[in-house]
């Protein structure tokens, strides 16, 4: 059955954001044919030399040796497939690779009898993958069992080769799938077949409808929410409902502009094609309008094949040998203007410096065209375009715009106008008019109807309808830089060599100088919180808080998260809360908590600098800053629409430069057990999240070491080196790049043995063994004392006999009656003086002898 139109009610995005992932972010190879992302927000990219897995930020390469166990490592890959656990199944020349996911590692298993090893899945379904292989046999994988079932033989001509450079029709152009009813269609160009996998049924589509037509199918894509089929052809774009068996071909004004087109994918009513040159063409289907061409040669999109939309809406496409591109149609955190899909984009190459508020509510620059409430841009009327690169103001009692030139050139003739209501110009200011102020930095027009200007001479008061002009002689510094007006008619005037000065005007309106703000500090721009009762005040060394006395309160600076210090615009909402421009992007400051958040491109800014001065606070709210690329406007609060969350994922663990547990998926590892040696520990960390990576911010601490969060660095690398021995806990944190809110996420305990020289086992034993050693020393150092003595009393007792043999002998009696003898001899012959000294030797010799026996006796 056919139909005749094409009607569907959701509108499309009217911008986007275009980002890529080449080989200079890691992509192993530009040409990716195939791309799936997996239930757990990974996406995986397969290339002629490896597999890559993206995270949002970083590309992990699957080429070594240890992700693959008993199989060489995977080259081209050819389709995905994922079951209910998460294990990948990816086709290939040599048979079907299954990822395990704890494991971190591939194995390879041959599907098909057939002599040839290619095998490609198509989905999962009831516990069985489904896989093909170019003869269009179909077969099962059992999950659980591991059970190989060969199915069927589609009837539809074999493929001649899965390699593009030796097929004419590649067939991944045409890749099978499972519809919503569980059929599998499989097509080449020109026949469409179903299976259905639970009645075994298969059919042939639209058979007539195709001969009739004479099509050539060249590309197909399948909508599940719909339960549709994009069928490319060379006579166009037909769409074919599954559910009613009606096929209508697209008929639009712009498709027929454009065709033919060989590649092309549809999402609500926004058709994203390629047409035969390479331009990629993005097409309202409803409005029947472009929404955005590629308009720069050589196309930067060129070659561009494989249109997917992941699941937060963002189209993806392989663009051949330079690698990914994805379209993000999700509305930024921040506005940027212009947008890729901006026709007028030329007009802003020089940037924005400035803005005004026309009495409409159209905001004016010093461009030829205005933006509108409605954020669209519409051509400024003839008289501001004549004077675009004058700076603008607006002055609300007159209802018209001031407008001066802060470089004028020869051809302006005027330095300062005044345009009315009726887009006239009512007054005009030659230089001779004004004295010759020289360079106009800033204009405010006041209250009274005067204008106040600053200039290289200094402040100037001008009244227009009389011309005169009157020299601020209270201020004589030169060359003001910002005009800031205050309440009571107040005003602080910033200076590029001077600090920001204070005046007010008396009741004569005489200016009257009040202090100096901030003294010693490059004070540009300061804004009145009256709620509040404070200042705030930006400088070169970031954003100060003072008091209602202007004294400080508080300093935001890279010390407390600030990403700029050199302050290019400061505004505050509504709320009173703080916004910044920089030289490194936008901030805001939380005017209660003081919390600092800080925007990046990924939420939107137009470039990382911006303009001094181009700055805006509208008249609903909406804040304006003007940059080197652009300008970029918000009306807060803002809130951040994230469709992925934010996981921490531990990517890999190394312990003393070794893979710790190779068989394991580190994410899977909760604590580890590790000897005392084992204490240089490293961990690889990323956080999961296809849309906002970038911006997410890794924090971690080693409890019970560290008190407060660390930044993890962009490599993801945390080192512990030479830990002592003790429990730890390695806890993981994830916060937005613009809040401080750290969400613990993840932990990982460490246990590291203490050395057995320092357990308290060991030393006892060191002093057993020691109190042991010195028993033994000191009984066998006694045993040696008893045994020497032993040795010398038997000595002594050996003496002391021979001694006493010897006294023995002296005592004989022949000995004793031979001295008496010889003693009564000199008695008889009366020699009395040798008698009585041999009887004095004998007597001596006597009691000698007694002595010594008495000592005899005692041993």
């Amino acid at each position: 059955m056919e139909g005749k139109c094409f009607a569907q009610s959701i509108q499309p995005p009217l911008s986007f954001s275009i980002s890529r992932i080449t080989q200079d972010q890691g992509l192993s190879q530009g040409s990716n044919y195939f791309r799936y992302e997996d239930g757990l927000g990974f996406m995986w990219m397969t290339g002629i030399d490896a597999l890559n897995r993206f995270d949002g930020k970083v590309i992990k390469v699957y080429n070594r040796a240890r992700y693959f166990k008993d199989c060489e490592p995977l080259q081209q890959g050819y389709g995905f497939a994922e079951d209910e656990n998460h294990h990948l199944y990816i086709g290939s020349t040599k048979g079907l690779y299954i990822y395990h996911r704890k494991k971190d590692q591939f194995l390879r298993k041959k599907i098909f009898s057939d002599k040839e090893d290619v095998a490609m899945p198509i989905g999962y379904l009831n516990g069985q993958i489904w896989c093909f292989n170019p003869k269009w046999q179909l077969a099962t994988l059992d999950v659980r069992t591991q059970g190989i079932e060969q199915i069927t033989q589609l009837e539809l001509d074999s493929i001649t080769s899965v390699h593009n450079y030796t097929s004419s029709s590649i067939f991944y152009y045409r890749y099978p799938f499972i519809d919503r009813q569980q059929r599998i269609w499989c097509m080449s160009e020109t026949r469409i077949v179903s299976w259905d996998c639970n009645t075994g049924h298969q059919e042939i589509h639209l058979e007539q409808y195709i001969k009739q037509h004479q099509l050539r199918l060249m590309h197909c894509s399948y909508d599940s929410l719909t339960n549709n089929i994009l069928l490319i052809t060379q006579q166009g774009l037909f769409q074919y409902d599954l559910d009613s068996k009606v096929i209508q071909k697209i008929e639009s004004k712009t498709l027929r502009a454009f065709a033919p087109f060989p590649y092309a994918i549809i999402r609500k009513n926004l058709l994203v094609a390629r047409d035969v040159r390479g331009k990629i063409i993005l097409i309202d289907l409803i409005k029947d309008l472009v929404v955005y061409e590629e308009q720069r040669e050589p196309y930067q999109l060129m070659a561009s094949y494989d249109f997917r939309f992941d699941k937060s809406g963002r189209l993806w496409m392989c663009e051949d040998g330079r690698g990914q591109v994805i379209l993000d149609f999700g509305q930024k955190l921040i506005n940027k203007e212009p947008g890729i899909a901006t026709l007028s984009y030329s007009n802003f190459r020089g940037g924005v410096s400035g803005f005004a508020e026309t009495p409409e509510g159209n905001i004016m620059m010093q461009q030829a065209e205005m933006f509108t409430p409605q954020g669209t841009f519409s051509l400024s009327p003839q008289v501001y375009q004549q004077y675009s690169h004058f700076n603008k103001v607006l002055d609300t009692v007159r209802k018209g715009l001031w407008l001066f030139a802060e470089n004028p050139t020869s051809a302006d003739a005027e330095s300062i106008l005044f345009v009315n209501a009726r887009n006239k110009v009512q007054w005009k200011f030659t230089e001779q008019d004004l004295h010759h102020p020289g360079r106009i930095k800033d204009l405010l027009p006041l209250a009274d109807g005067r204008v106040l200007f600053s200039s290289q001479k200094g402040l100037t008061c001008l009244v227009p309808a009389t011309k005169k002009t009157e020299r601020f002689q209270a201020l004589p510094e030169g060359d003001p830089f910002k005009i800031n007006p205050l309440s009571g008619h107040r005003w602080a005037i910033s200076y590029i060599h001077h600090s920001m000065k204070l005046f007010r005007f008396n009741k004569h309106g005489e200016p009257a100088y009040i202090q100096d703000i901030l003294p010693g500090v490059q004070a540009l721009y300061l804004q009145q919180d009256t709620n509040r009762h404070h200042y705030w005040a930006g400088t070169n060394q970031g954003i100060y808080l003072l008091d209602q006395n202007f004294n400080e309160l508080k300093k935001f600076d890279a010390n407390t998260n600030l990403a700029g210090t050199n302050i290019y615009g400061l505004l505050l909402d509504d709320s009173g809360h703080v916004w910044c421009s920089h030289q490194h992007g936008m901030s805001k400051i939380d005017a209660n908590t003081y919390q600092i958040s800080n925007y990046g491109k990924e939420d939107g800014i137009q470039d990382w600098d911006y303009n001094n001065r181009a700055f805006l606070k509208a008249r609903d709210g909406t804040l304006f800053f003007g940059g080197v690329s652009g300008f970029n406007y918000i009306k807060p609060s803002l809130k951040s629409k994230d469709y992925y969350l934010p996981q921490i994922y531990v990517d890999e663990i190394k312990v003393n430069g070794q893979i710790w547990i190779p068989d394991t998926n580190a994410n899977e590892i909760v604590s580890l057990k590790l000897k005392s040696f084992q204490n240089n520990i490293s961990f690889t960390v990323l956080v999961r999240d296809l849309a906002k990576a970038k911006s997410r911010k890794l924090f971690y601490r080693l409890m019970p070491i560290d008190t407060v969060w660390k930044p993890l660095s962009d490599l993801g690398v945390i080192s512990f080196d030479q830990l002592t021995s003790g429990r730890y806990n390695l806890e993981l944190g994830v916060a937005q790049e613009e809040g401080l809110n750290i969400q613990l996420q993840k932990s990982v305990s460490l246990y590291i043995a203490t050395p057995f020289y320092s357990t308290w086992w060991f030393w006892a034993i060191i002093i057993l063994l020691l109190q042991s050693v010195l028993t033994i020393w000191i009984y066998k150092h006694q045993k040696r004392r008893q045994l020497l003595r032993k040795e010398q009393e038997l000595a002594s007792l050996q003496l002391a006999s021979l001694e006493q043999q010897a006294f023995t002998a002296l005592l004989n009696p022949h000995f004793i009656f031979n001295a008496l003898n010889s003693i009564q001899h000199y008695i008889n012959v009366q020699d009395r003086q040798n008698a009585n000294r041999y009887l004095t030797d004998f007597a001596s010799l006597i009691r000698k002898i007694s002595n010594r026996h008495s000592i005899l006796l005692f041993h």
